[in-house]
């Protein structure tokens, strides 16, 4: 699946029911891999949106990646980093150039050294989503 097939979800485009359904469907795929994950790390408020209530069901820790900068808060570069573990897989709604899941993991790196990438999943609503590739990427 190449960026051009797929369009970045918006804020706007955020409802509850579409959101129920990512959820449903991100937790479905995720926990036939949960024994090979420890934490879910996302970035920003998209990230949130839709990380939170599946690492909530799954009963995974969930860290945010701070956006380089971004001091709003507090100057801490991953929030809820205690209990992680050690594997994580990132959860994205949109991939690119790849640079906010390089900027994920260098940051990563830099606050957990031993933690590991173990793989990236890609969420998309249904009305973007043109291909039927499990998004899954280990």
């Amino acid at each position: 699946m190449t960026a051009s097939t797929l369009r970045m979800m918006s804020y706007d485009d955020y409802n509850p029911e579409e959101m129920a359904k990512v959820v449903t469907r991100s937790v479905r795929t995720l926990n036939k891999h949960k024994d090979e994950f420890d934490s879910i790390v996302v970035r920003g408020v998209s990230g949130l949106m839709i990380g939170a209530p599946v690492a909530l069901k799954m009963g995974k820790p969930l860290l945010v990646v701070r956006k380089p900068n971004e001091k709003r808060h507090t100057s801490v570069p991953i929030a809820n980093h205690v209990r992680s573990g050690d594997r994580y897989i990132v959860l994205d709604d949109f991939v690119s150039s790849g640079a906010t899941a390089r900027s994920i993991i260098d940051a990563m790196k830099k606050d957990r050294p031993k933690a590991r990438l173990v793989a990236t999943y890609m969420y998309q609503s249904n009305q973007y989503l043109t291909s039927n590739d499990p998004n899954f990427l280990m």
